[in-house]
C-alpha cells in the first residue's frame, strides 16, 4: 500500500507541465457576465420573493437548456441561482409545514365534527372553518414550494446531461491523423518552420529596433542584469541561512513526521522559492517593458522563464520529498536510499521532458503555427507524457532487485511452482497498457481525449500524494494533542480514555479526507461537482421517502445524543452504586434491582432524547413495534427473540469479547457478539455459534466477568499413616514458589474427606489471570509429587481384596 501511495508523489513534477498545457483550455474560455435570468433569480431570492414568482424565470432557463444555448460558464451561473432558489423553497416549505402542523393541532383540539347530522355551536363551526381555510392556504403554498423544488431538480438534471454531452462531444472530436503520410510530412515541415521562427525571433526583434531603442534596451538589460545578480546573491545568502537555521538538524535522531514536513518546507523555500523569485522578477520586467512585451521575442522570454521557474520549483520539491542525499531519516516517503536516488533521477528527467514539450505546445498556441503542426506537437507531448508515466511506474511499482531476492528466498517452493505476480507488478502492467492505448488514440486523431486522460491521470496522482502527506501530518498532530499532560494532570482523564478518543478522532477525520478527495477527483475528471454537492447537501440535511423526512445529520446528532445520555446515566448509576446507596442499609437484592432499573431508565430516556433530536415522534416507534409484533405473529418469534436478546447482551453485558465462559456445557472464549448470535472459540480453535436467546434463557459461567482473578484447586490424597500437619504445611509452602500465584488472598488447605484408601485434601490458591489456571495446576502437581517423595509422604492408590471361592471343592 505504501508503494502505491508513494507513487503518487513521483509525479509531482509532471503536474506543472500538465497545468501549463491546460492553460490553453483555460485561456480559451471567455469570462462572461452572469445571464440575466440567473441574476433575476438571485435577486428574487435576496428579496425573499414569493415562491409563485419563480416559475417564469425557471421556464426561461428550461427553454435555453432545451435549445442547447447555455455554455459551461452560463450553466455555472444557472446552478448558483437554482441552488439558491431551491434552498429558499426548502426553508419556506419547512416553515409552512410547521405552521400547517400547528393549525391541524388546533383543529384537532376542537374535536371531531358530529357525524349524526347535528349542528355544532356557531362559534366552534366558525373557528373550524377559519382553521380549515388557513390549512388549505398552507397546503397550496407547500404544493407550490414542492413544485419549485422538483423543477429545480429537473433543471439540474438537464444541466448535467448538457454538460456531459458537451464534454463527450469535445473529447471524441476526431482531428487529423498524424500517421497519414501527407499529414505527417506537412506537420514535420511546419514544425521546422515554426522552430526556425522561434530561433530567429530575437534577431528579428533586434533588427526592428531603432538606434535609440537599442541603446534603451542595452541600458535596461544592464540594469536588470545587475539587479538579478544582486538578487541572486541575496537568495544564496538567505538560502544558506534558512538551511542551517530551519533545515535538517543532525541533532535529531528520530524526527517526527511534523518535523520532517516542517524541515522540508523550509528547504523547499531555500532551494525553490528564493531562486524562483529572480525568474519571477524577470517575467514581470518583460511584461512591463513595452519594447519586448507583445512581440514574438517577448513571448519566447516569458514562456521560457515560466518553464525554467517550474523546473526550479519541481526540482526543489522532489529533493525535499525524497532527500536522496540525507538518508531515510528525513524522507517523507518510506523507500530505500537506492530507490530514492533512482526515483529522484527518473522524476527529474520526466519533469524536463514534459516541460520541454509543454514549452513547444504553449509557443505553438501563442504564435502563428499551423493547425497541423499544433496537432503534431500535441501528439508528441502525449507520447512524452505517456512514456514518462510508464517510466515512473516501472521504476517505482516494480520490485527492486534486492527485494526480489528477499522475496524469492522467502517464497521458494520446493515443488517448483511458479511465483505469483505481486500487486505492484500488476498495477504497473495495467498502467503501461492504459497509457499505451491512450497514446495510440492520439495517433488516430483522438488527440483531445488522449490529452485529457494523460493530464487528469497525472494531476490525480499528484493530488492523492499531497492529500496523503497532509493526512499523515494531521495524524501526528492529533497524537500530540491527545498526548498532552493537560488531560491527565488537570482533567484527571484516564490514559485509556485518551487513546480511545485519539482513535475515534482519527477514524472520523479519515472519511472527511476521503470524501474531499473523491469530490476533487470527480471535478478533475469532468463530473459536475456543483450539482453533486447540492445533492449531497440535500441528502445530509433531509430528504423525503414516502412522506417521511429523513435527515442524516439529524440521525447522526440523535445517535450522538443517545450515547451521551447513556454515558451520563451510566455515571449516575456508578456513583449511586459506589456512593449513596452503599452507605444506606438496604437489602442487597433491592439495591441491585434499583441500580438495574436506573440503567433501564437510562436506555429509555436515551432513546426518547435521540428521537426528539432526530425530529421524530413516538409514532415511528409505534410503527416499528407494530411491525415487529406482526413479524413475530407470522413466524419470526425466534428471530425477534434473538434480536431482543442481542440488544440486552450488548447493553447489560453479562458477557463481552474476550471473556472465558461456559454456556450450556460449551466452554471457550467469546469471539464475537452479534445481534442474532454469539460466537465462542474453543481451546481446539473451533467456533461455536450460540443463539442469543439460549444465552439469556439458561445459566452461564463467566470466568472473567468483573476481573480475570480466579482460583485454582488441587485435590490431593495421602496415606492414612501420614502426618496431617506436615501435609498441610507442605501444601501451603508450595504455592509460594510460583510467581503467578497471588499472596493475597492467601492460599489455604482444606481437609475434605476420609476416603476409602486415602486422606483427601484440597489446596486452593488465587491467580490474577485465570487463563493461566492450567499451567499453574500442572506446576503445582509436579512440585507436590517431588516434595512428597522427598518427605516420604505416601500418595496411595485404591486397593481391593479379592476372595476366590473354590466351588468345585465345596460341592464335593
Amino acid at each position: 500500500m505504501k508503494k502505491i501511495l508513494c507513487a503518487t508523489l513521483l509525479t509531482l513534477g509532471l503536474s506543472f507541465g500538465v497545468m501549463a498545457a491546460d492553460m490553453e483550455n483555460v485561456s480559451d474560455k471567455a469570462v462572461s457576465k452572469m445571464p440575466q435570468t440567473a441574476q433575476k433569480l438571485l435577486d428574487m431570492v435576496a428579496d425573499e420573493a414569493k415562491i409563485s414568482s419563480f416559475s417564469a424565470q425557471l421556464a426561461k432557463i428550461e427553454m435555453q437548456l432545451n435549445n442547447d444555448e447555455a455554455s459551461y460558464s452560463k450553466t455555472v451561473d444557472y446552478i448558483k441561482a437554482l441552488n439558491a432558489t431551491q434552498d429558499f423553497a426548502l426553508a419556506e416549505r419547512d416553515v409552512l409545514e410547521t405552521e400547517l402542523a400547528n393549525i391541524q393541532t388546533q383543529i384537532a383540539a376542537l374535536g371531531e365534527m358530529a357525524g349524526d347530522g347535528t349542528n355544532e355551536p356557531a362559534d366552534i363551526a366558525k373557528k373550524r372553518a377559519d382553521f380549515n381555510k388557513q390549512a388549505d392556504e398552507k397546503k397550496s403554498k407547500i404544493a407550490e414550494a414542492e413544485l419549485v423544488i422538483a423543477k429545480v431538480d429537473m433543471l439540474n438534471g438537464k444541466i448535467l446531461n448538457l454538460r456531459n454531452k458537451n464534454l463527450v462531444n469535445s473529447l471524441t472530436t476526431r482531428e487529423q491523423s498524424i500517421i497519414h503520410p501527407k499529414t505527417f510530412y506537412t506537420s514535420l515541415v511546419g514544425f521546422f518552420a515554426f522552430l526556425f521562427d522561434v530561433l530567429k525571433s530575437p534577431v528579428s526583434w533586434y533588427n526592428g529596433l531603432s538606434m535609440e531603442q537599442r541603446m534603451d534596451v542595452l541600458r535596461r538589460t544592464t540594469w536588470m542584469g545587475m539587479t538579478m545578480g544582486g538578487t541572486l546573491f541575496l537568495a544564496i545568502f538567505f538560502g544558506v541561512y534558512i538551511r542551517r537555521r530551519f533545515g535538517y538538524s543532525g541533532a535529531l535522531e528520530n524526527p517526527t513526521y511534523v518535523q520532517k514536513v516542517s524541515a522540508a518546507l523550509w528547504i523547499f523555500m531555500a532551494r525553490g522559492l528564493l531562486p524562483a523569485g529572480i525568474l519571477g522578477a524577470f517575467i514581470l520586467w518583460v511584461g512591463n517593458y513595452d519594447l519586448i512585451n507583445g512581440t514574438p521575442f517577448g513571448t519566447l522570454l516569458k514562456v521560457s522563464a515560466s518553464y525554467v521557474l517550474a523546473v526550479f520549483l519541481m526540482q526543489a520539491g522532489v529533493k525535499c520529498v525524497f532527500t536522496p542525499k540525507r538518508g531515510a531519516k528525513w524522507r517523507l516517503i518510506s523507500v530505500t536510499d537506492e530507490a530514492a536516488k533512482s526515483l529522484s533521477r527518473t522524476l527529474l528527467f520526466s519533469i524536463i521532458c514534459i516541460c520541454t514539450v509543454s514549452f513547444f505546445q504553449t509557443m505553438a498556441r501563442l504564435t502563428t503555427a499551423t493547425l497541423e503542426m499544433e496537432f503534431a506537437v500535441k501528439v508528441v507531448a502525449n507520447l512524452v507524457k505517456a512514456a514518462c508515466i510508464i517510466l515512473v511506474a516501472q521504476r517505482f511499482l516494480y520490485k527492486t532487485e534486492q527485494s526480489k531476492e528477499v522475496d524469492t528466498a522467502n517464497k521458494e517452493d520446493e515443488t517448483g511452482e511458479e511465483e505469483h505476480i505481486s500487486t505492484s507488478s500488476k498495477i504497473g502492467s495495467l498502467i503501461t497498457l492504459v497509457m499505451s492505448i491512450t497514446f495510440i488514440l492520439s495517433l488516430f486523431g483522438y488527440i483531445r481525449l488522449s490529452e485529457f486522460i494523460l493530464n487528469r491521470f497525472i494531476l490525480s496522482t499528484v493530488f492523492i500524494g499531497i492529500l496523503f502527506i497532509i493526512f499523515q501530518v494531521i495524524k501526528v498532530l492529533i497524537h500530540k494533542l491527545f498526548s498532552l499532560g493537560y488531560w491527565t494532570k488537570v482533567l484527571r482523564m484516564n490514559r485509556k480514555v485518551m487513546n480511545k478518543a485519539e482513535f475515534w478522532t482519527g477514524f472520523l477525520i479519515m472519511p472527511v479526507f476521503i470524501l474531499f478527495g473523491i469530490f476533487f477527483l470527480l471535478a478533475l475528471w469532468g463530473v459536475s461537482v456543483d450539482i453533486l454537492t447540492q445533492s449531497a447537501k440535500k441528502f445530509l440535511t433531509g430528504f423525503y421517502i414516502g412522506g417521511m423526512k429523513i435527515s442524516l445529520t439529524s440521525i447522526f446528532m440523535g445517535i450522538t445524543a443517545f450515547f451521551v445520555t447513556l454515558f451520563v446515566f451510566r455515571i449516575l448509576k456508578n456513583s449511586l452504586q459506589d456512593g449513596a446507596l452503599s452507605k444506606i442499609e438496604m437489602d442487597l437484592g433491592v439495591r441491585y434491582s434499583l441500580i438495574a432499573g436506573i440503567g433501564f431508565l437510562g436506555v429509555i430516556c436515551s432513546i426518547l432524547i435521540a428521537l426528539s433530536v432526530m425530529g421524530g415522534s413516538l409514532k415511528g416507534l409505534a410503527i416499528v413495534a407494530g411491525a415487529l409484533s406482526l413479524g413475530a405473529g407470522l413466524g419470526l418469534q425466534n428471530v425477534v427473540n434473538n434480536f431482543v436478546s442481542g440488544i440486552i447482551l450488548l447493553f447489560e453485558r453479562p458477557i463481552k469479547i474476550g471473556d472465558w465462559v461456559i454456556i450450556n456445557g460449551q466452554e471457550g472464549i467469546v469471539k464475537r457478539i452479534n445481534i442474532r448470535s454469539t460466537t465462542l472459540q474453543t481451546w481446539q480453535k473451533s467456533d461455536i455459534i450460540i443463539p442469543n436467546a439460549d444465552i439469556l434463557s439458561s445459566s452461564l459461567t463467566n470466568m472473567t466477568h468483573d476481573s480475570r482473578m480466579g482460583r485454582v484447586d488441587i485435590a490431593v490424597g495421602v496415606g492414612y499413616g501420614s502426618d496431617i500437619d506436615l501435609v498441610k504445611e507442605t501444601l501451603l509452602a508450595i504455592p509460594l514458589e510460583n510467581k503467578k500465584i497471588l499472596k493475597t488472598p492467601q492460599p489455604f488447605v482444606l481437609f475434605t474427606n476420609l476416603g476409602e484408601s486415602s486422606l483427601d485434601f484440597q489446596l486452593s490458591c488465587y491467580t490474577s489471570d485465570i487463563t493461566n489456571r492450567g499451567g499453574i495446576a500442572t506446576d503445582l502437581r509436579e512440585r507436590i509429587i517431588k516434595r512428597f517423595r522427598e518427605l516420604n509422604i505416601e500418595i496411595p492408590f485404591p486397593q481391593r481384596d479379592i476372595h476366590i471361592i473354590n466351588e468345585i471343592k465345596s460341592k464335593k
